[in-house]
């Protein structure tokens, strides 16, 4: 619920901010799209990746601004009209304001971060689930859209807005309305472009979870260290600093930038550290004793804290033993006891588009939302065992993307399966083509037995794998997960991986 707000109010947010003009007086919002500005507005002119905010300040004036807040390396503004602010770090400060005009929502709420590469979408999912049945109700919001949970009416609300973790203002006010809701706990995905952009600041973290570091978002920041660095901050500098009592961080050491951040984290005072591990069982606080697994259901012995529990769920996949440890370390760090963690996950549904199965007349396809080289290479990897005859993998490159690693699926592609049908994901600016060019580049071409095949047109490269599919054989349908669209030159087709298949086998059938 928005409350009563004064310049001065956010000018105390940020030490050292330069103030031009009057400081005193009551605005009625803070604003950073200019289009949407009220008179009494303090808009923000922020700098984005296609549009620079001070463009715009002229337009949010004329709509009524009556102050307008800049980047301090901007010199070249020195309106007279309203009052001025200089922000250091314009983005944080803005996420700030932003929860300080809700009324830090999250300060009603145990707000869950979940991040890493692969694996915070299923992580998040198991996590808000149990807790739903944990405390009756919980929020969600990440790739898989922004969900409200009910213990007894199961999903109450499930909003897309487009982003894993969203814009500022958006992630403030879908925290306000998980507290409305009831929810006691909100689990939110964390990526690497919310962390860089401080889109993610100004929640009170009470816990932050970690899955693994792979090469991913190399086009946005750079290098893999810089990459590191985004997700790390959220232990360092986010759940460091957050004001929440009893903070939690759980971490998967069997990752090489997992064990690194988990000795940094030792090292903060007040954050709980808990280690999970699948190899490791001496030196984690979660660990896999063994598992079993088949392509419905997977049991797991898990050692927590030194108690063993069996934990069985109906999520496939041998790489969802990590997803599931990490959320186990979690829920154990909360409080939750082995035997509650036993009745819960049974209750857990299949996460949509994560190894989601789809049955065929003599086959089985799995659709995945495996979209970088590490992704690709543990989906194959779980589907293997549950592989009599061939795995036969649809997969493709999004564009506008990391370029770089197309080349390298192709490879872990041809490492992992028997045959490969090459096609387009989300081709987005990108000729769709071209991006097929590069990915087989990648493949080499040694591997005996392997084949592959390029179709551009995504439900054509589907039918084929399909009618190539015998008794015994698994396709993978990679890239897309639970994804209703495909967008191609700015628009958004609507196009399910799930809803083809199934479309495609019943005519088979027919």
């Amino acid at each position: 619920m928005s409350r009563e707000l004064f310049l001065r109010d956010i000018i105390a947010l940020e030490p050292d901010i330069v103030v031009s003009g009057d400081r005193s007086f009551q605005i009625r919002a803070v604003c950073a799209d200019s289009r949407k500005v009220q008179p009494g507005d303090l808009f923000f002119a922020i700098s984005g990746d296609k549009f620079d905010g001070a463009q715009f300040i002229e337009d949010a004036i004329r709509l009524g601004a009556v102050a307008i807040v800049v980047d301090v390396a901007n010199t070249s503004l020195a309106s007279s009209k309203v009052t001025l602010l200089r922000s250091k770090n314009i983005r944080k400060l803005y996420a700030l304001a932003v929860a300080s005009q809700l009324g830090r929502p999250s300060d009603l709420l145990r707000a869950i971060g979940v991040t890493g590469t692969n694996g915070k979408s299923s992580t998040a999912w198991i996590l808000a689930q149990a807790l739903a049945h944990l405390e009756d109700r919980s929020a969600l919001l990440g790739t898989l859209g922004c969900r409200l949970f009910d213990r007894l009416q199961g999903e109450v609300k499930n909003l897309d807005w487009g982003q894993t973790t969203g814009d500022a203002l958006l992630l403030h006010q879908f925290l306000a309305e998980a507290g409305e809701f009831g929810a006691k706990s909100f689990v939110c995905e964390v990526t690497s472009h919310a962390l860089v952009q401080h889109r993610s600041d100004g929640i009170h973290w009470a816990a932050a979870a970690f899955t693994n570091l792979t090469r991913d978002h190399l086009d946005y920041h750079g290098t893999f260290e810089e990459y590191g660095a985004a997700k790390r901050r959220l232990f360092t500098e986010l759940l460091a600093e957050s004001p929440a009592p009893n903070r939690l961080g759980v971490i998967n050491i069997d990752d090489p930038f997992g064990a690194e951040l988990a000795a940094v984290v030792r090292g903060i005072a007040g954050i709980q550290l808990i280690t999970c591990s699948q190899v490791n069982s001496k030196q984690a606080d979660i660990s896999l004793v063994r598992r079993t697994l088949d392509d419905r259901r997977s049991e797991l012995v898990v050692s927590v804290f030194g108690r063993e529990v069996v934990i069985t769920s109906g999520l496939v996949g041998s790489y969802q033993t990590e997803n599931s440890l990490v959320a186990i370390g979690v829920l154990a760090g909360l409080g939750c006891e082995a035997e509650r963690l036993a009745e819960v996950f049974p209750r857990i549904p299949p996460v949509p588009g994560r190894l989601e199965r789809i049955p065929g007349k003599h086959f089985s396809i799995f659709v995945d939302y495996a979209h970088t080289p590490d992704a690709l290479e543990k989906a194959q990897a779980s589907l293997r065992p549950l592989t009599k005859g061939r795995l036969l993998t649809v997969f493709g490159c999004g564009g506008d993307r990391d370029r770089g690693k197309r080349p390298k699926m192709a490879a872990a592609v041809e490492a992992g399966s028997d045959i490969a049908i090459v096609t387009s994901d989300n081709p987005r600016s990108e000729d769709p083509n071209e991006i097929i060019a590069e990915v087989v580049t990648g493949f080499q071409g040694g591997r005996s037995g392997f084949a592959w095949v390029a179709e551009a047109d995504r439900r054509r490269a589907i039918e084929i794998a399909i009618s190539q599919a015998k008794a015994g054989d698994v396709i993978l349908v990679a890239g897309k997960g639970h994804e209703p669209y495909q967008e191609i030159r700015g628009v958004k087709y609507p196009f399910s991986d799930t809803e083809i298949c199934n479309q495609i086998i019943n005519a088979t059938v027919a």
